[in-house]
């Protein structure tokens, strides 16, 4: 039990990288979620203040968060404790049914993702295909068109 063993080390590395990973994961980062997060809603208030359309917090939520907002809602958990005392089911089975519902009705599609990897895309594929150069550039022409 309590003999030498060897490791290669790549795999010592690997360990101690997923060691590493679990431990910020685990611990550091959710006790400074709160500074990025303010941050963050800090900067949307700043945009929205420039914004003829401003953007709605709800979309910046992450999905299980939804879900869970959408769940404890106080109109929601009595519509479960109504459905349950109607068809005489235990709340925690009509609880359940909720949540499964509350999983289909929440879309799991991030439109900034999607948005960003398509602009990205698009931008590419656009300097790809058309890739302007200007030759000789005739300066007193250029000055002489009206602004």
């Amino acid at each position: 039990m309590m003999q030498t063993i060897e490791l290669p080390i790549w795999l010592f590395a690997l360990i101690l990288l997923f060691a590493t990973f679990t431990a910020l994961t685990h611990l550091l980062l959710p006790s400074v979620r709160w500074f990025f997060r303010r941050r963050l809603e800090k900067a949307v208030a700043r945009i929205n203040r420039r914004l003829t359309r401003p953007i709605n917090p709800f979309k910046l939520v992450k999905r299980y968060d939804m879900i869970q907002r959408l769940i404890y809602d106080p109109q929601v958990a009595q519509a479960i404790s109504d459905h349950a005392n109607i068809n005489e089911i235990p709340e925690n089975v009509a609880f359940e049914q909720a949540r499964s519902y509350a999983r289909e009705i929440v879309p799991g599609f991030s439109a900034f993702a999607y948005f960003g990897i398509g602009i990205r895309a698009a931008r590419w594929l656009a300097t790809a295909l058309y890739n302007v150069h200007t030759g000789l550039q005739n300066d007193e022409y250029i000055r002489r068109i009206p602004s």
